[in-house]
Order: C-alpha cells, then sequence, then structure tokens
C-alpha cells in the first residue's frame, strides 16, 4: 500500500515527536537515575562517616581514659595504706563523664585487685551484697599481704559524696588480674590497649576491656565497657530512616547492632533484635562484600547501599563498622519524577499532533523536492543545484541554506580530510619518537615531520648548548636542496644564537632566541616587511643561496613540567595547490605546537635517561671507590677488575674457535650490563669489618692479641719462679715479705686504679694527673719472651731492627715506635682542591699508651678526631664526583655543611652564615642535637633534654648555629616531641625555654 506524502509526512511527524517524546524520557530517566545514585553514594557516604566518627570517638574516649588513669602511679601504695581517697576521686570523674562505662580498676603486678562500679550498671553482681539505699558507687578491692602473700576481699559502698555507707568482707573466689588477657596485653604495649569481647567476671555479661601498663610499675589500669553499652549507644545513632549499622571484631563476631535487616511483606524493617538466620546472612555479606568500598548491592531482593569500614584500636584490635541501608532511603523522588515525565511528554504529544496534521500538506511539497537533493548529499555529491521554489519564507530559506550547507559541507569534507591526514601524521610521528633511541634520527625525524605538516619549504632545529646558546643542529630545505647537520663531519658549523648579549641584556632581536626567551610561538608573516626582528642572517643567506626567506614560523621546545630545550623554526609555508609561498595559517600552527610539545618531550626523555644511565655508572664506581679505600690491601681493586674483565670479554669475542666461537656481547645493553657486573662484584665488602680485610695474622682484631698472651705467658713463667722461691722459704721468712709486699701491693693497686679511671675520659686531664701518669710509666717489669714473634709483617716493620738482651726491662706503660702507624696516602693529596681546612695528623693513628691515656679531654686523640672528622670531607669528595641531575643539584651541599657554623669555626671549610643555606643550618641543629641526646655513644653518659638544650644554647650564644632556628625548634615543641620518640623517660626532664628565646637574651 502507498502512502501520500502528506500521509507520510503527518506520520513522520508524529513517529518523529514518539520518538523524541521516548528518547527524552528515557535520557531523562537515566539521567535522574546515575544523578540519583551518586547523590545516593554521596548521602550515604556521609552518614556512614558519621556513624564511623560516632564509634570512633566512643571508642576513641575509653582508650583515653584508659591512657588518663594510668597517669596514677601512684595507686598501688594509696589502695593499700587507706588513703584511697585521692584514688576515688579522679577513677568515679572517669565513670561520671562517661555513664556507659561499667567500671574503671587497677591490677596490681602481685596479684592485688582495685575497682570502682557504676552501681547502677553493676546490679547483677550487687544483688546478692544487699547495697545500702543511696549506694552511687561499689569498690571491689583484694589486697596482698607482702611476704606471706594473703589475700583479703572488701567490697565498699559510697555515695555520690564519696562517703562510705557500709563495707562488707567478700569471698574469695580466687581471682587474679594477671592471669586476664587484658592485664598481659597492656604489658607488651606503650599504647592503650582493647581487648576482645569477653565475659566479665564481675558483671555477669559481655563486654570489652581498655587497659594500659602505668609505666613501669608493672600495675594495669583498666576500664570495661560492656556490649550492651556498645548496642545502646549505636541505637543513638541513625543511618537512614530503615538503614543499620553493626558492630563486629576481626573474627567476624558480632559485637553490638541497632537494627537489622529482615524481609517483611516484601517492604524492609529493622527489628532490634537479631536473629540466628541474620547472623548468616551478614557473613554471607561480609563474603561478598568486605572489602570495605562503598557499593549498591541486592540484598534479599532489594537494592541497597552496603559499606565496611575498620577502626584500628590499641594491641592489634580492629572493629568493623558494616552499615547498610536500602537503596530507596536515599533516592525518595526518583519514581515521582519519573512519572512527572512520563506525563509531560505525553501532554506535549497530544498538543503537537493536531498542528503535525494542518501543516503536513505545506511541507510535503517542499520536502518531496528536497528529498532528491538531500539523496545527493547522502551520496556525498554536492553539486550547485537550485533551491526549490516556495512561497513560504521559512522554507526559501531552508532551501538556500541546504544549498549553503552543500557548499560548507564540500569544503569541510575537504578540509577535514587534509586535518585527518595530519593528525594521523602527527599521531605517527608521536609514536615513532617515542620509539627512536638514536638522538640524531630522532632529531631529524622532527624536523621532517613538521615541514611535512606545515607544507614548509625549509626547517631548521635549535638546540641549546652546554653554554647555554641556541646551537644549529639541523637545517633542510628543499628548493635549494639543502640537507646537513652541525655536529657531522665535513658540514657548515653555524655559529651559536646567544640567548643573552655581552651586556647581559635579553636577545630579543633573534627570532630563535626571542621564542626560547619568552616560551612563546612567533608567526611572522613576512619577514621583509617588518622591523621587529633582526633577519640580517637568513637576508645573508638569501643572497648567497639566491633564495628568499619570507615567511617564519618559531616554536619554542619545551616539555611539560621542563625547561625549554631549544626552538623548531620553519621557513616559507607552500599553498598544497599553486605552490606559492603563504604564511603559516593558525591550523597549522597548532599542528606543529602539537608536535613541537611531543618532540621536545622525546627529547626530554632521551636526555633524563641518557642523565640517569651516567648517574647509575657513577654511583656505582662511587661505591667500588669506597670499598677500596677501605683498606689499602684492596686499593684500586674494584677499579682494576672491570678493565681486565672487558679486556678479557673483548678477546673472547674476536675468538672464531672452540667453545667461544658462539661466545658474542652483540648490543651496548649486553656491554653495559657486563661492565656493571664486574664494577659491582666486590660490593659485599661495604660491610666487612676493615680489621677482617686486612687481618694479617689470625688472632689479630683492631689489634694483635699475641701481645696480651705473651704477657699470660709472662705471667705464668713469674707465678713458677714465685712459687719456687716460696718453697724455698720458711714459714717466718714468708711472712716477713709478704708484710714488707703488702705495701707495694696496695701501691700497684692505687696506680693502677689511677690508670683505670684516666682511660675512662669522663673527667678532664689536668697537668697534675699527667705527671702522676708519667711517674707510673716510669715502673719497670722484667720482659722475658722476644716480643716480635708472631706479628704480622706490617707491624713487623714498625718494631726496631733488633731486641735488647732477654730478659730486658720494660717500662709499665710506653709509647713505642710500632704504636705509630702511617697513612696509606698522603690526605692532603686525597684532598687537594675542595677548599677544607682541618689539620690533618701526620700519621693514620698513634696507639701509644701514655699518648693516649694523656688525652685532655674525652677518649680520643688528634689521629682519632680527625679520622671522625674525616668522614664529612668522603661525603663531599664522593657526592661532588656525581654528575646529579639540575633537580638535585644541592645534594652535595646539604649532606656536607652539617658540621659547618655560622661563625666560621666548623669543618670541613670553615664556612660562615653567608655561605650556609637555610636547609644546611636546619641539618646542622638536628646533627648537634642528636649528638647531645644520644645513648648509644661509648664515649659518653646520654645527657638530659635540659642539659642537651643548654648546651645548645651555648653554640646560639657563641654564634655557630642560627638563632631563629634555634628559637623556632623551642617554641614549635620539636625537641619535645624528639624526646619523647627517642629518648629515655629519665632523660626527659622539666625545661623552661624562657630564658633561651631572643626576648630573653635581649632583657638580660
Amino acid at each position: 500500500m502507498k502512502l501520500s506524502l502528506k500521509t507520510s509526512i503527518l506520520l513522520a511527524i508524529v513517529l518523529l515527536i514518539l520518538t523524541f517524546g521516548l528518547a527524552s524520557t528515557f535520557v531523562t530517566y537515566r539521567t535522574g537515575v546515575l544523578a540519583a545514585e551518586e547523590t545516593a553514594a554521596t548521602v550515604f557516604e556521609e552518614a556512614v562517616e558519621r556513624a564511623y566518627a560516632n564509634v570512633n570517638n566512643k571508642l576513641s574516649i575509653l582508650l583515653q581514659s584508659a591512657l588518663y588513669g594510668s597517669l596514677l602511679q601512684d595507686a598501688h601504695a594509696k589502695t593499700t595504706s587507706g588513703q584511697e581517697g585521692d584514688i576515688l576521686l579522679p577513677l568515679t570523674a572517669i565513670l561520671e563523664n562517661n555513664p556507659d562505662f561499667q567500671s574503671a580498676f587497677f591490677g596490681f603486678r602481685d596479684g592485688g585487685f582495685y575497682q570502682v562500679l557504676n552501681a547502677p550498671l553493676a546490679t547483677p553482681i550487687l544483688r546478692d551484697l544487699a547495697p545500702p539505699p543511696g549506694t552511687r558507687w561499689a569498690v571491689y578491692q583484694i589486697r596482698i599481704t607482702p611476704g606471706s602473700g594473703a589475700r583479703t576481699v572488701r567490697w565498699s559502698f559510697l555515695d555520690p559524696a564519696l562517703t562510705e555507707l557500709a563495707r562488707r568482707d567478700g569471698p574469695d573466689n580466687g581471682f587474679d588480674p594477671r592471669s586476664r588477657p587484658w592485664f598481659q596485653q597492656a604489658q607488651k604495649s606503650n599504647t592503650p590497649t582493647l581487648s576482645s569481647a569477653y565475659q566479665f567476671y564481675a558483671l555477669n555479661r559481655q563486654g570489652m576491656t581498655a587497659s594500659h601498663r602505668m609505666g613501669d610499675s608493672g600495675h594495669v589500669f583498666g576500664i570495661d565497657f560492656s556490649l550492651q553499652s556498645l548496642s545502646d549507644f549505636i541505637q543513638k545513632t541513625p543511618v537512614s530512616r530503615s538503614g543499620g549499622l553493626i558492630l563486629f571484631d576481626s573474627t567476624q563476631r558480632l559485637l553490638a547492632v541497632n537494627r537489622t535487616l529482615v524481609p517483611q511483606t516484601g517492604k524492609l524493617t529493622f527489628p532490634a533484635a537479631l536473629p540466628d538466620i541474620q547472623v548468616g546472612l551478614f557473613r554471607t555479606l561480609m563474603a561478598d562484600h568486605g572489602q570495605g568500598w562503598a557499593e549498591k548491592i541486592d540484598f534479599l531482593g532489594t537494592p541497597s547501599m552496603w559499606r565496611v569500614k575498620y577502626w584500628a584500636g590499641g594491641g592489634g584490635q580492629s572493629i568493623g563498622i558494616a552499615v547498610l541501608a536500602p537503596f530507596s532511603d536515599f533516592t525518595p523522588r526518583l519514581g515521582a519524577i519519573t512519572r512527572d515525565i512520563l506525563l509531560a511528554n505525553l501532554l506535549i504529544f497530544l498538543l503537537i499532533s493536531p498542528f503535525a496534521y494542518f501543516y503536513s500538506s505545506r511541507i510535503a511539497t517542499f520536502v518531496s523536492k528536497l528529498a532528491a537533493d538531500a539523496e545527493r548529499v547522502r551520496t556525498l555529491i554536492f553539486d550547485k543545484t537550485a533551491p526549490p521554489p516556495s512561497r513560504i519564507r521559512e522554507f526559501s530559506a531552508l532551501g538556500h541554506s541546504f544549498t549553503h550547507m552543500k557548499t560548507s559541507l564540500r569544503d569541510n569534507t575537504a578540509a577535514l580530510e587534509k586535518t585527518q591526514a595530519k593528525l594521523s601524521r602527527l599521531v605517527e610521528l608521536g609514536i615513532a619518537m617515542t620509539a627512536e633511541q638514536d638522538i640524531h634520527k630522532l632529531m631529524s625525524m622532527i624536523l621532517n615531520g613538521a615541514a611535512e605538516i606545515a607544507n614548509a619549504d625549509g626547517a631548521t632545529l635549535f638546540m641549546l648548548n652546554a653554554q647555554k646558546d641556541l646551537q644549529v643542529r639541523i637545517i633542510r630545505n628543499g628548493t635549494l636542496g639543502l640537507s646537513f647537520e652541525t655536529d657531522q663531519e665535513k658540514t657548515p658549523k653555524f655559529p651559536p644564537v646567544p640567548l643573552y648579549l655581552e651586556d647581559g641584556t635579553p636577545n630579543n632581536q633573534n627570532i630563535a632566541s626571542f621564542c626560547v626567551l619568552s616560551g612563546k610561538t612567533t608567526n611572522i608573516h613576512d619577514a621583509y616587511d617588518q622591523t621587529r626582528y633582526d633577519f640580517s642572517r637568513a637576508r645573508a643567506l638569501d643572497e648567497q643561496y639566491n633564495y628568499r626567506s619570507v615567511s617564519f614560523l618559531s616554536v619554542p621546545l619545551k616539555p611539560k613540567d621542563g625547561d625549554i630545550l631549544g626552538a623548531l623554526q620553519l621557513v616559507n609555508a607552500l599553498d598544497p595547490e599553486t605552490g606559492e609561498i603563504i604564511p603559516f595559517d593558525e591550523d597549522i600552527q597548532q599542528f606543529v605546537e602539537a608536535l613541537s610539545a611531543q618532540a621536545a618531550t622525546a627529547l626530554h626523555n632521551h636526555q633524563l635517561a641518557a642523565e640517569l644511565e651516567q648517574l647509575v655508572e657513577a654511583m656505582i664506581r662511587l661505591l667500588a671507590g669506597a670499598i677500596d679505600t677501605k683498606s689499602p690491601y684492596t686499593g684500586a681493586h674494584c677499579a682494576r677488575v672491570p678493565v681486565l674483565a672487558r679486556m678479557l670479554a673483548e678477546a673472547a669475542s674476536r675468538s672464531e674457535q672452540g667453545t667461544l666461537a658462539d661466545f658474542r656481547f652483540t648490543t651496548d645493553k649486553e656491554w653495559r650490563e657486563f661492565r656493571i657486573g664486574t664494577w659491582l662484584h666486590d660490593c659485599g665488602k661495604v660491610s666487612t669489618p676493615e680489621y677482617v680485610v686486612d687481618k694479617a695474622t689470625k688472632l689479630e682484631t683492631l689489634y694483635d692479641r699475641i701481645h696480651e698472651i705473651r704477657t699470660r705467658f709472662e705471667v705464668l713463667r713469674r707465678d713458677a719462679e714465685v712459687s719456687l722461691l716460696k718453697a724455698h722459704l720458711t714459714p717466718d721468712t714468708l711472712k716477713t715479705v709478704e708484710a714488707e709486699l703488702a705495701p707495694l701491693a696496695a701501691e700497684l693497686s692505687r696506680d693502677f686504679e689511677f690508670v683505670a679511671r684516666c682511660n675512662l675520659g669522663g673527667e678532664f686531664m689536668e697537668d697534675e694527673k699527667t705527671v702522676r701518669l708519667k711517674e707510673i710509666a716510669e715502673r719497670t717489669w722484667l720482659r722475658h719472651f722476644d716480643n716480635r714473634l708472631g706479628l704480622g709483617h706490617e707491624e713487623l716493620g714498625r718494631c726496631p731492627d733488633t731486641d735488647p738482651t732477654l730478659p730486658a726491662a720494660e717500662p709499665l706503660l710506653s709509647d713505642r715506635p710500632e704504636h705509630l702507624v702511617p697513612s696509606s696516602r698522603d690526605p692532603n693529596d686525597l684532598y687537594a682542591g675542595y677548599g677544607f681546612n682541618i689539620p690533618i695528623p701526620e700519621h693514620l693513628y698513634n696507639r701509644g699508651e701514655l699518648y693516649n691515656l694523656s688525652v685532655a679531654r674525652g677518649t680520643l686523640t688528634k689521629e682519632e678526631r680527625f679520622k671522625i672528622n674525616e668522614h664529612i670531607m668522603q661525603t663531599i669528595a664522593m657526592l661532588e664526583q656525581l654528575p646529579w641531575p639540575s633537580h638535585l643539584k644541592r645534594v652535595p651541599e646539604y649532606a656536607g655543611t652539617h658540621h659547618e657554623t655560622l661563625d666560621g669555626t666548623g669543618y670541613p671549610r670553615g664556612l660562615t652564615g653567608a655561605a650556609l643555606s637555610i636547609p644546611a643550618r636546619i641539618t646542622a641543629i638536628a646533627d648537634i642535637f642528636e649528638a647531645l641526646t644520644a645513648s648509644d655513644r661509648p664515649y659518653k653518659k646520654a645527657k638530659t633534654l635540659s642539659e642537651s638544650l643548654r648546651i645548645l644554647h651555648s653554640f646560639k650564644q657563641r654564634g655557630a648555629i642560627d638563632p631563629e632556628l634555634f628559637d623556632l625548634f623551642l617554641t614549635s615543641g620539636v625537641y619535645l616531641d624528639y624526646a619523647r620518640m627517642f629518648l629515655s623517660p629519665d632523660q626527659i626532664d622539666a625545661v623552661d625555654t624562657t630564658p633561651y628565646l631572643d626576648r630573653a637574651d635581649n632583657a638580660t
């Protein structure tokens, strides 16, 4: 059956209206659903966060209360001596401020127990004790008699004013707090802990205990919090109109619940109780959706919102908070909105249909004439046919618009094809540039690609050189047939373009330098028709090659978040159809800028990769050098092995015979891998003690213990001689000899005690002590054994060539030639050029006995002090050898200046305040304070907080450290925070910082 055009148009309009209505309804509905879901998720997450905040607040108060109670350090003494009034007040205050806390108590290390119960909440146990009327608090106490261990159990009942109403002796049921998990758990933690749920002994109900160890006393303070109280608390934590909240522990054991979903007649309700069947449903939900993120799930056929969050408490206890609510709680208006949309679309359809019928006949004629033309457009035939005539002004305009549309479509289609081709080429170039690893090929690809996209006759690539000038790297010109790179042999060298003139002003005359300095694209339509830039170089080349440079497009090469690397300059855009020189239009400029951004990123990545490889190789050599520096016996070993290994590998690669015929390193990566492996072959030596690497004899550690063994042989020989002589003495003579020996033995004991005290280094060695030390050293003893036997060749070389005839008299303390250990290398040569001003001792070590015992302050000799201070010199020497990237250039400065002072008395360079940055000054203060408070130094006792700040303040007074940073160190409380984390409790004493601040200094 054929339909008339009028009917067809009418049906089309009706169908169009229906389609539009249905589509708009669907889109609107879908948009509404998505918006509703987003809103629901947001509102639900806010409800979850409120619920979590409430639970977190409640449990945090519980833990904080446990921490507060643990500060009552004298609780045991007061509860056992009858002075418990001072303890009752803070305990009842905790319970009064938190009415849902069941009790607060102390568990003592002797097995004693002291508990204050909130009487209204302790009805189960108090019922049998019959407390007197008006009882507000009940006190349960177990006392342990010292020595006998006898136990006394007592109940006391107090009114709100803490007046005792009655006292009763209770039965002893053998309760020992030390056996309870909360007691044992608190002993192992320095923070408040929360126990798992368990049956309260006194209250006959389930609950949890927050406990905290009371310092080092061995006592524990705790607070009971019943699950019923927790359940009552979350009843007051609403989620939504029908939402539910469930608390559970790490084993998915339910702790508390305010409501839970139960199907009833197809609706969702939340009864107060939790049936057993719902426990199974809850665990199923946890198994399927327990990861914790908010999501929409199907719960018993009902769309619902589900969320799990976990609260981490003390002692590793974790409490889960699960929230479940119907989705409809958060989208109450979605159904009504959908219904309104459908009604609105139906009304529109009824109103428009009559008008469509009346005007369909008028439209039919015009549309039928346009149909043929539209068919041609559909087949991409854009001819210039005349528009169909019409007496209706709008239809006539539509016809003319249809003609213009065809023209625009024809032009835009052609432009789109060109643009698509350029975009495709741009993507191809981007992929190729990313993959290209050869820098020369990469630069050539960039230049050729830009010239191709812009249809430019010539192109030049400028790159910043080491002097920060623009160096011409590649030049291309199609008309002249020129193509050369400046870093290849037999290629003309172009002078670089300076970014700054000799007087220091920016070189804004050259278009390339201006482009780099400004970071902006510069588009010149005719270089011969402007005076802004200096094109004398281009004009000279034009005259040389009989060429004319007209249009210029200069684009900076700038990677994202990086510095400009250079510039890309295109010359003479050519019309694709006529070949005439034209300006670079804005569309072409955008394509070139996009390509430039990709090219800059590729070049930047290539530079970063090269810098990173250099840094890695330098660090490997640095590590190998550090290993070599540890010992003179392995000096340069780690540097020489890679050279020899590479020589051998190259020889093996050239071999054509035997098993080596198939051995080849064919790529640079393989050689680099081999090279790094050989450099690091001894990297494990960095953890080997120096005395092990240099061990010359079997008994040598830090020194050769053969000396101790020789001394023992001397003692054995002397003991044998003494025993033999005693055997030939009469008893009377022996008594006489022993009486004469007693004063000498006492004198030797006193002298040894004096020498031992001098060895500690805790006191200042006054001159009189040094004199006495020398007097003691002049005592002699008789040596019978050769002291050169069993020594390593190095130590033996420091000993005298001849040994006196044995037995020989030896001074008790001496400085011998073998005690002087020479340096294996001259430190003055090692640290030349670094500007260090530290005096360098003549010897590496001086192990002389008198020399070391006579040290005036501390335990270190000047040689050892230099060895300690030398670490910063090594740090600077090592780090300044590394090729740091620009964003890490100051690493050597920060690492190498923490021993410098503002007054120039520091080391190793003696810098002053003007040369020390803020980070360097901060590091210096931190280094001094850590050294003062450290408790792991073998040469000193740890100082208290007040002593350390007083000494640090003296540094400030003499101008060694930054006074503002010192004041900030005090006023911000950083010193105290650090002390609490790292100092022992006996070091943290009371400190008044007021005298140390600038205002106090000025006032005095």
